[in-house]
């Protein structure tokens, strides 16, 4: 009994001191991997207007027999509307940007293939391309 008495006393291998450590390396990587997905997938899309003003305007695009129209307000609230083969499509609420993706209240997305700009240097009509569909405003 002896023997059992000091083998307890004299071994510090399952302290609860020293577990300590071993909790801290174990949930120190779990919790900063958890806190980087966190901030992954709550990252806010800016407003449109707040990252780059060029967008806002009243768009208007014709391809293949489709009218597509984005009105874009200065408060980011936009209308998106769209006629192909005699559907119609519409949506509205405020438009956001990230990277190069448009999105309309996680309604509808559309890809930057080229973000809003002036055809030549001197003239008022502006063009952007969103799904290599090209719209065209004046302002």
């Amino acid at each position: 009994m002896r023997a059992v008495a000091s083998f307890g006393a004299c071994d510090d291998r399952f302290s609860t001191n020293n577990l300590q450590p071993m909790k801290a390396s174990i949930f120190t990587p779990i919790v900063t991997v958890m806190a980087v997905c966190l901030l992954i997938t709550t990252s806010c899309k800016k407003q449109v207007h707040k990252v780059n003003e060029d967008y806002v305007g009243y768009w208007e695009a014709l391809e293949n027999n489709s009218f597509y129209f984005f009105n874009i307000e200065s408060n980011s609230d936009a209308e998106y509307e769209e006629n192909t083969a005699g559907a119609f499509v519409n949506f509205t609420g405020k438009v956001r940007l990230r990277n190069d993706r448009l999105n309309i209240a996680r309604l509808k997305g559309f890809k930057v293939d080229q973000h809003p700009a002036p055809v030549n240097d001197s003239s008022m009509v502006w063009s952007m391309v969103l799904d290599g569909v090209t719209y065209f405003t004046v302002k």
